[in-house]
C-alpha cells in the first residue's frame, strides 16, 4: 500500500503544478487539436508518431475535458498511478512478498517513469501495456484455460494499437508461452490463434501508420547513433556499452550511471533473470524476453535504443532486479546478512524518491505564461517573431481553435515545418550560408498583426550526440534581424524557447546593428520574451 500511495502522490504532484508542454508534447498535442479522429489516422505534423489508439483517446480526453494539459496528461497520469499496483500484481506471482514489494516501489519511485507520467506522448502507456500483458501471460502458464488464452489473445491485439513497443513484449510473452505449454495438450491452436491475431494487427498497423516513420529519413538521421548494431559492437564497442549500460539503471536516474550503480544494477539483472529460470522457467521469459527482441530490432536498425523508448520495459527490469535482491536475501539468509540487506533496500528507496523529486521539479520551458503575456501587452499591429524552437509550444497555445482563420493560418504554418524544410526547428545544417531571400514566405498575418516565423539555425540535436554545430548557419541573424525589421514599423517581439546555444544573443546582436534596442525583457526557465525597439 506504501508504494502504491507514494507511486500516485510523485505523480499527482507534477501533474497538479501543470507546467508547460515540451516541445514534443506540444508537437503531438498541435495533432491532437488539429485533427479529428479520422485525421489521426494519417501522417502528423512535425514527423509525430504515435499509436491510433492512444491517439485517439487523447483527443477524447480533451473533447471531454478541453484542450488543455490536464486533459492531454490524464490519461499518461493515470497510467503512470496505476503502475505500481500492476507491478505489484506481477510480481507476486514469482516472487516473495518482499520482492513483489520491493518490484513496486523500484516502479513507485523510478524517476523516468515519474517524470513520463506528466507527458502527452505514449511512454508512460507502453510501460502499463507492458506489465499488463506480462500479468495476463503469467496467468495462463499459471493455469491455462480457453477463457485466459482469450483474454491474452484479445488484449495483445488492442496492445498492439495502443502501444509500439506491445510487439516486443507479445514476442517475450509468445516465446515463454511456446516454451512452456509446447507439450500441453491443446496448447497449439491457442498459441497459433493468438500469433496470428498479434502478427495480423501489427501488419495493419505497420503498414497503414508506422512505416511511413519508420524509414522517414530525418528519423533515420535523429536515431542514427541508437542502433545497437553488430558493426557498432565491433568498431565502437564504447559507444556499444554507452547505449546498453542504462538498460537496468534507466529505472533508477535518467542520467549516466555511476560505478556503483553499474555493479549492483547489472548484478541484480543478471541473478534475477538466471533465479526467475531456476525456480520459474520460462516465466522468466516473459520480463527479460521483451527486452532481448527490442535489442534484436535495435541490431536490425528498426529500433534505437534510447531511454524514452525503452520505457515500456521499466517495469519488466524491476522485477527482474527486485528477483537478484531476493535471491540475494535467499543466499545470504543470516538475520544479520537480511537486516543489512533490507536496510540497503530501504536506503536504496530513499535515495529513489529524493532523485524522484529533483526530476519532477523542473519539466518544460514555461511557454504558456510567456505566450499568455504577449497576448496581454501586445499592441496593435506590433509584429511577433517567433523563433523556430518556440513554434510548436506558441502555436498549441495561442491558437483560437474555434476560429477558422485562427487554425487555417496555423495549418499554413506547420506546412512551412517540415523536417526536409528551412524552418524546421532541428533541421540539419545547411552548408552554406542562408540566402538573402529565405524565409520571404514565412511571414503571416494574424487578426491583422504581422507574425514573422524562425528560420530554422543549423544547430541540431540529435539522441546521444552533441549539437551539429554551436553557431548559427553562417547569414542567419542577420537575415532574421532583416525580416523583423522589415515586418515592424518601430516596435517588435521576440518569444524563444528551446535555444540550443546562444541564439538569441546572436539575434540580439544582429537587431542592434540595424538600430533595434531590447526594451524589456521577461525570462522564466529558459523561456524568454523580449521587447525590440527601433529607432527610426
Amino acid at each position: 500500500m506504501l508504494a502504491i500511495v507514494a507511486g500516485a502522490a510523485f505523480r499527482l504532484v507534477p501533474f497538479a503544478l501543470d507546467p508547460s508542454l515540451t516541445i514534443d508534447d506540444a508537437m503531438l498535442s498541435y495533432n491532437i487539436a488539429s485533427r479529428s479522429f479520422l485525421g489521426l489516422a494519417h501522417p502528423l505534423a512535425f514527423d509525430q508518431t504515435a499509436p491510433l489508439g492512444f491517439l485517439w483517446v487523447l483527443r477524447a480526453a480533451t473533447v471531454i475535458g478541453g484542450l488543455n494539459e490536464f486533459a492531454l496528461r490524464l490519461v499518461p497520469v493515470l497510467a503512470g498511478a496505476a503502475l505500481p499496483y500492476l507491478v505489484w500484481l506481477v510480481a507476486r506471482k514469482l516472487l516473495n512478498p518482499v520482492g513483489a514489494l520491493a518490484a513496486a516501489l523500484f516502479t513507485a519511485l523510478s524517476p523516468i517513469l515519474i517524470l513520463y507520467s506528466i507527458s502527452a506522448k505514449p511512454y508512460e502507456t507502453d510501460a502499463v501495456i507492458a506489465a499488463g500483458l506480462a500479468l495476463l501471460t503469467l496467468r495462463v502458464l499459471e493455469a491455462p484455460s480457453g477463457r485466459r488464452w482469450a483474454g491474452v489473445i484479445i488484449a495483445g491485439s488492442l496492445a498492439l494499437l495502443f502501444s509500439t513497443p506491445a510487439l516486443f513484449v507479445l514476442a517475450g510473452c509468445g516465446l515463454a508461452l511456446a516454451w512452456k505449454l509446447k507439450s500441453t495438450r491443446g496448447a497449439w491452436p491457442f498459441l497459433l490463434a493468438a500469433g496470428g491475431a498479434w502478427v495480423a494487427t501489427f501488419g495493419a498497423t505497420y503498414l497503414t501508420m508506422t512505416r511511413a516513420v519508420a524509414v522517414s529519413p530525418y528519423m533515420q538521421w535523429f536515431w542514427d547513433h541508437k542502433f545497437l548494431t553488430p558493426k557498432v559492437v565491433l568498431s565502437d564497442p564504447h559507444l556499444a556499452w554507452a547505449m546498453a549500460q542504462r538498460l537496468p539503471t534507466q529505472v533508477f536516474t535518467d542520467v549516466g550511471p555511476q560505478p556503483v550503480m553499474l555493479v549492483l544494477c547489472w548484478g541484480a539483472l543478471i541473478w534475477g533473470i538466471a533465479h526467475l529460470w531456476r525456480r520459474h522457467g520460462a516465466s522468466a521469459l516473459v520480463l527479460a524476453g521483451p527486452v532481448a527482441v527490442a535489442l534484436l530490432a535495435s541490431m536490425l536498425r528498426r529500433y534505437p535504443l534510447a531511454p524514452r523508448l525503452f520505457v515500456f520495459a521499466a517495469p519488466l527490469v524491476a522485477v527482474l532486479l527486485a528477483a537478484g535482491v531476493g535471491a540475494a536475501r535467499e543466499r545470504w539468509s543470516s538475520p544479520r546478512a537480511r537486516v543489512g540487506l533490507d536496510l540497503s533496500l530501504t536506503l536504496w528507496a530513499l535515495v529513489l524518491a529524493v532523485l524522484s523529486v529533483n526530476s519532477s521539479r523542473v519539466w518544460a520551458a514555461p511557454t504558456r505564461p510567456l505566450v499568455a503575456q504577449l497576448a496581454r501587452d501586445r499592441v496593435d499591429k506590433e509584429p511577433v517573431y517567433v523563433y523556430a524552437g518556440a513554434v510548436p509550444a506558441w502555436l498549441f497555445y495561442s491558437t483560437d481553435w474555434n476560429d477558422p482563420r485562427d487554425t487555417a493560418m496555423a495549418a499554413a504554418v506547420v506546412a512551412a515545418e517540415r523536417s526536409d524544410g528551412n524552418a524546421f526547428h532541428n533541421a540539419k545544417p545547411r552548408g552554406r550560408a542562408v540566402a538573402d531571400t529565405e524565409g520571404s514566405h514565412l511571414v503571416f498575418v494574424r487578426r491583422g498583426s504581422p507574425v514573422v516565423i524562425g528560420l530554422s539555425t543549423g544547430i541540431a540535436w540529435r539522441e546521444g550526440q552533441p549539437l551539429t554545430e554551436l553557431q548559427p548557419d553562417s547569414g542567419w541573424a542577420d537575415r532574421e534581424a532583416a525580416r523583423i525589421d522589415g515586418a515592424s514599423d518601430s516596435t517588435a517581439w521576440l518569444l524563444f524557447t528551446q535555444v540550443y546555444h546562444g541564439e538569441a544573443t546572436t539575434l540580439v546582436h544582429a537587431l542592434a546593428a540595424r538600430r533595434g534596442q531590447v526594451v524589456s525583457t521577461v525570462e522564466m526557465g529558459g523561456a524568454t520574451l523580449d521587447r525590440v525597439r527601433f529607432k527610426r
